[in-house]
Parts: structure tokens; sequence; C-alpha cells
């Protein structure tokens, strides 16, 4: 049986060829569909549509994939554990070696989810852009165009692998960029310069049901068995069933957990509340 070191090894391994294979498929495709709108070959919204269609699809089957191996690699790797295959000496081997995989598939993930929305921007960008066009005839007849604003109320929220129903709303999405500010001797004026990152923790609110999906996360943080979950937060369209945006955030873990209010003469739903703490935030195309 082999080492959870060579478990790993070969899991990142495939992790990083699939990245790598999708990378190339999606630049290709891009380059393709540029080829055959400059030379004529195919009607402009039509091969933009398709190559937009087909990149998107090489990005969640990649992404799909390659979270498959780091499941099976996570489960050969506690398997070797458990057999004592491998050196049971501490715990903290096994989470250091189930750490590693996670982070090799969250980075792959964001790698390929960055080729697809380049190469997305770089196909619409086919269109040209520069002021203001107005909507066209099919824009015009449903509504929905680019620049039109959307309600607030449309949306949904997945939590990685966790089953906790619909949310009632989200606030403190955002980031922001610490300043690093210096002056020499010589300068008038302070100079300000961008620094680290920093993304807002978010609060996600919900009515309370049976289901303890949420609670049950909140409670492994607190006895030190904490997980990351991928975030996605996906606005829709008018028609509550159209995506028109996603939000990915990555590597998430709640810090926080506002219990329900209650009152014998209220005549409202309970509302429990999560706080996350966000490693990193990503749009990505629809």
């Amino acid at each position: 049986m082999a080492s959870p070191t060579q478990i790993k090894n070969e899991a990142k391994k495939q992790i990083k060829d699939k990245a790598g294979n999708a990378t190339a498929k999606v630049a290709d495709t891009k380059k393709q569909t540029e080829k055959a709108v400059t030379s004529g070959v195919k009607a402009k919204t039509a091969a933009v549509n398709s190559a937009k269609s087909t990149i998107k699809d090489i990005g969640d089957k990649t992404a799909g994939e390659i979270k498959k191996v780091g499941a099976e690699a996570k489960a050969q790797i506690e398997n070797a554990y458990k057999t004592g295959q491998a050196v049971a000496d501490a715990v903290n081997n096994l989470e250091n070696d189930l750490k590693d995989i996670e982070n090799a598939v969250v980075g792959a993930v964001e790698t390929v989810v960055a080729a697809v929305e380049e190469a997305v921007s770089g196909i619409l960008s086919l269109f040209g852009g520069g002021g203001s066009k107005g909507a066209g005839p099919k824009e015009a007849a449903s509504g929905n165009r680019p620049f039109d604003h959307r309600g607030n109320f449309k949306f949904r929220i997945e939590i990685g692998n966790i089953s906790a129903g619909a949310f009632r709303a989200i606030d403190g999405l955002g980031t922001t960029t610490e300043l690093i500010e210096y002056q020499g001797g010589g300068d008038m004026f302070a100079r300000q310069i961008p620094g680290r990152p920093k993304i807002a923790p978010i609060t996600l609110k919900k009515g309370w049901v049976v289901n303890a999906a949420l609670w049950n996360w909140m409670r492994d943080t607190m006895e030190g068995k904490f997980s990351f979950h991928n975030v996605s937060v996906i606005l829709m369209d008018d028609d509550g069933q159209t995506d028109v945006a996603r939000y990915e955030l990555t590597q998430c873990w709640p810090s926080s957990w506002k219990g329900f209010q209650l009152d014998g003469m209220s005549n409202e739903a309970m509302v429990e509340e999560l706080e996350l703490q966000v490693r990193q935030i990503r749009r990505v195309p629809a």
C-alpha cells in the first residue's frame, strides 16, 4: 500500500496536470474563436456564445475532476493512517497531509477559474468596448441588458457539501487593500502604495430549521476540528432562474454563531446568524 507521502505527491501531480490541461484548452478555445471571428468564418454573436459555453464547461468539468482527485486522496491517506501503514505518532501528520491536499485542490481550482474568467473577458472584448451603445432588439424586448440594475433579493448561497436550505440575507461581502505610506527625507508629500488585501468576514442569516448543518459546522470549530468550505454567492436575474453573477469565497470557516430570539408575544420567524471568515474572494462568470 502506498504511503501518505506517495499518495499525496501523486494526487498533487494529477491535480496540477488537470489544471494545466484545462488552462491550455481554455486558451486554445479563445484563440480559435478569435480567429474564426476575425476571418469571418463564424458570425460574431454565435461564435462568442458557443465559446463561452465551451469554456465554462471545461472549467466546471475540471473543477469537479480536481475535487474528486482530492477527495479520493484524502480517503486513501486516512485509510493509510487507520491501517497502520503510516507512522501514527501524531494526529498532526494526518491533519497536515489532508490540509496539503485541500490547499492543492483550492489552488488548482482558483487557477482554472482565473483562466476561464480571463478567456471569457477576452472573447467578450470582440464586441468592442467604450461608450454606451444602447440595447439591441433582443435585449430591449427582454429587458435584461448588461447595464440594467438588479434587485438585491434574488440570490442563493451554496456552502460546499453542506445542505442548509435557503438563506434570508448576507451582509459584509467586501474586500479592502491596506495602505502603505512612506515619506522620504526630501518628499514634501507622503507616498501611498497598496499593501495586503484584506477580505471582510460575511454574516449569513437564515430562518432556523431542524437541520443542524450550520450549527454542527460551528460546533466543530469550537471543538478544534474546524473545516474549510468554499461558499458561492449567486446573483439571479428577475426571473429567479438565470444566474447573472457568481462570487466564489474560498476556505471559509465559522467564527461566530448568533442564535434566535424567543418571545412568547412575538409573531416572527426564528433567525440564526453565522459569521464566516473568508480567505479569498473572486468573481467568476455565471
